[in-house]
Protein backbone atom coordinates (compact mmCIF):
# COMPACT_ATOMS: atom_id res chain seq x y z
CA UNK A 1 0.00 0.00 0.00
CA UNK A 2 2.69 2.30 0.63
CA UNK A 3 4.43 2.07 -2.44
CA UNK A 4 1.67 2.18 -4.55
CA UNK A 5 0.51 5.86 -2.67
CA UNK A 6 4.90 6.49 -2.96
CA UNK A 7 4.37 6.06 -6.90
CA UNK A 8 1.40 8.41 -7.27
CA UNK A 9 3.05 11.13 -5.60
CA UNK A 10 6.10 11.02 -7.91
CA UNK A 11 3.54 10.61 -10.68
CA UNK A 12 1.62 13.94 -9.62
CA UNK A 13 4.98 15.61 -8.82
CA UNK A 14 6.19 15.28 -12.45
CA UNK A 15 3.68 16.15 -14.59
CA UNK A 16 3.44 19.74 -14.36
CA UNK A 17 7.50 19.77 -15.12
CA UNK A 18 7.29 17.54 -18.43
CA UNK A 19 4.09 20.49 -19.27
CA UNK A 20 6.77 23.36 -18.69
CA UNK A 21 9.50 21.34 -20.91
CA UNK A 22 7.06 21.21 -23.34
CA UNK A 23 6.62 24.90 -23.03
CA UNK A 24 10.07 26.00 -23.27
CA UNK A 25 10.80 24.07 -26.31
CA UNK A 26 8.88 26.46 -28.43
CA UNK A 27 9.57 29.44 -26.19
CA UNK A 28 13.26 29.45 -27.48
CA UNK A 29 14.40 31.04 -31.21
CA UNK A 30 13.76 29.41 -33.95
CA UNK A 31 16.95 27.90 -34.70
CA UNK A 32 16.04 26.96 -38.59
CA UNK A 33 15.25 31.11 -38.80
CA UNK A 34 18.56 32.93 -40.23
CA UNK A 35 16.89 36.64 -40.07
CA UNK A 36 18.82 39.29 -37.38
CA UNK A 37 16.15 41.55 -35.69
CA UNK A 38 16.81 44.87 -33.91
CA UNK A 39 15.05 47.43 -32.32
CA UNK A 40 14.18 50.98 -34.41
CA UNK A 41 12.15 53.75 -33.09
CA UNK A 42 11.02 51.38 -30.07
CA UNK A 43 9.56 48.89 -31.86
CA UNK A 44 11.10 45.52 -32.73
CA UNK A 45 11.70 45.13 -36.74
CA UNK A 46 13.80 42.98 -38.94
CA UNK A 47 16.64 45.00 -40.06
CA UNK A 48 18.67 43.53 -43.16
CA UNK A 49 22.29 44.66 -43.09
CA UNK A 50 22.62 47.08 -45.44
CA UNK A 51 19.04 48.78 -46.26
CA UNK A 52 19.22 50.83 -49.45
CA UNK A 53 16.31 52.76 -48.44
CA UNK A 54 17.89 53.69 -44.64
CA UNK A 55 20.59 56.17 -45.93
CA UNK A 56 23.58 53.88 -45.62
CA UNK A 57 23.29 54.59 -42.24
CA UNK A 58 23.17 58.49 -42.35
CA UNK A 59 19.43 58.26 -41.75
CA UNK A 60 19.61 57.46 -38.02
CA UNK A 61 16.41 55.80 -35.96
CA UNK A 62 14.18 57.06 -38.31
CA UNK A 63 15.10 54.89 -41.40
CA UNK A 64 13.63 56.42 -44.69
CA UNK A 65 12.33 59.39 -43.10
CA UNK A 66 15.56 60.29 -42.17
CA UNK A 67 17.16 59.62 -45.55
CA UNK A 68 15.30 63.18 -46.80
CA UNK A 69 17.10 65.53 -44.19
CA UNK A 70 19.97 63.70 -45.07
CA UNK A 71 19.67 64.48 -48.68
CA UNK A 72 18.79 68.03 -48.00
CA UNK A 73 22.11 68.28 -45.81
CA UNK A 74 24.20 66.48 -48.60
CA UNK A 75 22.74 69.34 -51.30
CA UNK A 76 23.74 71.71 -48.76
CA UNK A 77 26.86 70.72 -48.80
CA UNK A 78 27.75 70.21 -52.43
CA UNK A 79 26.78 73.75 -53.29
CA UNK A 80 29.36 74.42 -50.37
CA UNK A 81 31.85 72.82 -51.55
CA UNK A 82 31.53 73.46 -54.72
CA UNK A 83 30.97 76.86 -55.37
CA UNK A 84 28.75 78.13 -58.03
CA UNK A 85 27.11 81.19 -59.89
CA UNK A 86 24.48 83.71 -58.40
CA UNK A 87 26.34 84.60 -55.06
CA UNK A 88 26.02 80.82 -54.38
CA UNK A 89 29.60 80.41 -54.08
CA UNK A 90 30.82 78.85 -50.21
CA UNK A 91 34.21 80.56 -51.23
CA UNK A 92 34.18 82.34 -47.77
CA UNK A 93 37.00 84.17 -48.23
CA UNK A 94 36.38 86.16 -52.00
CA UNK A 95 35.35 89.44 -51.73
CA UNK A 96 33.19 89.80 -54.56
CA UNK A 97 31.83 86.53 -55.01
CA UNK A 98 32.44 83.00 -56.57
CA UNK A 99 32.34 80.75 -59.35
CA UNK A 100 33.41 76.68 -59.63
CA UNK A 101 34.94 77.23 -56.61
CA UNK A 102 37.49 80.34 -57.67
CA UNK A 103 36.55 83.88 -56.80
CA UNK A 104 35.87 86.54 -59.12
CA UNK A 105 35.95 90.59 -59.62
CA UNK A 106 33.85 92.96 -58.62
CA UNK A 107 30.36 93.29 -60.09
CA UNK A 108 30.38 95.77 -63.08
CA UNK A 109 27.05 95.24 -65.08
CA UNK A 110 23.35 94.18 -65.84
CA UNK A 111 22.13 95.06 -69.44
CA UNK A 112 20.96 93.10 -72.70
CA UNK A 113 17.41 92.70 -71.17
CA UNK A 114 14.91 91.07 -73.72
CA UNK A 115 11.52 89.50 -73.57
CA UNK A 116 9.92 86.74 -75.87
CA UNK A 117 6.04 85.01 -74.99
CA UNK A 118 6.64 82.61 -72.77
CA UNK A 119 4.64 79.70 -74.79
CA UNK A 120 5.08 80.65 -78.59
CA UNK A 121 8.92 82.23 -77.91
CA UNK A 122 8.19 84.79 -80.02
CA UNK A 123 10.28 88.06 -79.41
CA UNK A 124 8.63 91.06 -77.92
CA UNK A 125 9.91 94.20 -78.92
CA UNK A 126 10.85 96.57 -76.00
CA UNK A 127 10.74 100.49 -75.95
CA UNK A 128 12.01 102.57 -72.89
CA UNK A 129 10.06 105.02 -71.79
CA UNK A 130 10.66 108.65 -70.87
CA UNK A 131 10.39 109.34 -67.46
CA UNK A 132 7.61 108.31 -65.74
CA UNK A 133 6.05 108.28 -69.30
CA UNK A 134 3.67 105.57 -70.74
CA UNK A 135 4.56 104.14 -74.55
CA UNK A 136 2.49 102.02 -77.37
CA UNK A 137 5.87 101.33 -79.31
CA UNK A 138 6.72 98.35 -77.76
CA UNK A 139 5.31 94.85 -78.44
CA UNK A 140 2.92 93.82 -79.00
CA UNK A 141 2.56 90.76 -76.65
CA UNK A 142 -1.09 88.57 -77.30
CA UNK A 143 -3.03 88.89 -74.04
CA UNK A 144 -3.32 84.70 -73.96
CA UNK A 145 0.26 84.57 -73.39
CA UNK A 146 2.73 85.45 -70.44
CA UNK A 147 6.14 87.13 -71.28
CA UNK A 148 9.46 85.75 -70.27
CA UNK A 149 12.09 88.48 -69.28
CA UNK A 150 15.22 87.44 -69.67
CA UNK A 151 18.97 89.87 -68.59
CA UNK A 152 22.26 88.82 -67.62
CA UNK A 153 24.98 90.18 -64.95
CA UNK A 154 28.39 90.04 -65.08
CA UNK A 155 30.83 88.74 -63.81
CA UNK A 156 29.28 85.17 -62.99
CA UNK A 157 28.54 84.76 -58.95
CA UNK A 158 28.78 88.42 -58.22
CA UNK A 159 24.80 88.91 -57.86
CA UNK A 160 22.74 87.71 -54.83
CA UNK A 161 19.35 88.51 -56.11
CA UNK A 162 17.88 89.93 -60.10
CA UNK A 163 14.22 91.15 -58.95
CA UNK A 164 11.79 91.70 -62.16
CA UNK A 165 9.84 94.77 -61.12
CA UNK A 166 6.56 95.25 -63.66
CA UNK A 167 2.97 97.37 -63.32
CA UNK A 168 0.26 98.54 -65.75
CA UNK A 169 0.69 101.99 -64.41
CA UNK A 170 3.75 104.07 -66.06
CA UNK A 171 4.40 106.02 -62.48
CA UNK A 172 4.47 102.83 -60.94
CA UNK A 173 2.25 103.91 -58.40
CA UNK A 174 1.34 100.54 -57.68
CA UNK A 175 4.28 97.26 -58.63
CA UNK A 176 4.39 93.90 -58.52
CA UNK A 177 8.44 92.33 -57.92
CA UNK A 178 8.91 88.79 -59.55
CA UNK A 179 12.35 87.48 -58.24
CA UNK A 180 14.30 86.24 -61.21
CA UNK A 181 15.93 82.62 -61.80
CA UNK A 182 19.71 82.07 -62.72
CA UNK A 183 19.29 80.20 -65.83
CA UNK A 184 22.48 79.79 -66.73
CA UNK A 185 26.17 80.62 -65.01
CA UNK A 186 29.48 81.19 -66.60
CA UNK A 187 32.70 82.46 -65.07
CA UNK A 188 32.04 85.64 -67.16
CA UNK A 189 27.98 86.15 -67.42
CA UNK A 190 25.07 84.85 -65.30
CA UNK A 191 21.59 85.06 -67.46
CA UNK A 192 18.44 85.10 -65.44
CA UNK A 193 14.67 85.03 -66.16
CA UNK A 194 11.36 85.66 -64.97
CA UNK A 195 7.82 86.01 -66.11
CA UNK A 196 5.08 88.73 -66.42
CA UNK A 197 1.96 86.98 -66.25
CA UNK A 198 -0.50 87.64 -69.42
CA UNK A 199 -2.64 91.36 -69.24
CA UNK A 200 -5.07 92.10 -70.83
CA UNK A 201 -6.06 93.34 -74.16
CA UNK A 202 -5.73 97.13 -74.69
CA UNK A 203 -3.28 97.41 -71.92
CA UNK A 204 0.34 98.62 -71.57
CA UNK A 205 2.80 96.60 -69.58
CA UNK A 206 5.80 98.47 -67.53
CA UNK A 207 8.66 96.91 -66.09
CA UNK A 208 12.36 97.00 -64.96
CA UNK A 209 15.11 94.77 -63.28
CA UNK A 210 17.20 95.76 -60.28
CA UNK A 211 20.29 93.14 -59.66
CA UNK A 212 21.32 93.59 -56.03
CA UNK A 213 25.26 92.57 -55.83
CA UNK A 214 27.41 90.64 -53.26
CA UNK A 215 28.94 93.64 -52.72
CA UNK A 216 28.10 96.95 -53.58
CA UNK A 217 25.32 99.47 -55.20
CA UNK A 218 22.30 98.24 -56.46
CA UNK A 219 21.91 98.50 -60.68
CA UNK A 220 18.86 98.91 -62.47
CA UNK A 221 18.49 98.45 -66.21
CA UNK A 222 17.09 100.44 -68.05
CA UNK A 223 19.29 102.77 -65.75
CA UNK A 224 17.83 106.45 -64.73
CA UNK A 225 14.76 107.81 -62.71
CA UNK A 226 11.91 106.79 -63.95
CA UNK A 227 12.81 105.02 -67.02
CA UNK A 228 11.28 101.97 -68.45
CA UNK A 229 10.77 99.34 -70.55
CA UNK A 230 7.47 98.82 -72.19
CA UNK A 231 5.26 96.79 -74.23
CA UNK A 232 1.64 96.81 -75.78
CA UNK A 233 -0.91 93.97 -74.93
CA UNK A 234 -3.46 93.13 -78.03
Amino acid sequence: MRKGLTLVVVLLTLAPCVGLAACDWFAGPDPGSGTATGTEGGLDVTVPPHDATGGGGDAGQDGEAGTAADVATDAAEERTDGGGGGGDAGCSSCTYGCFDGGCTGPFTSLGGTTAVTTSGGSPVPLVMTPSNGSSTGGGPAPHTDSVTVTTTTSPGGTCNAVTLVFSLDPTFATSTPVTMQLATSTITTDTWTGIVPAQGAGTEAYFYVVATPNVGSKAYDPSGFGIHYAYAVN
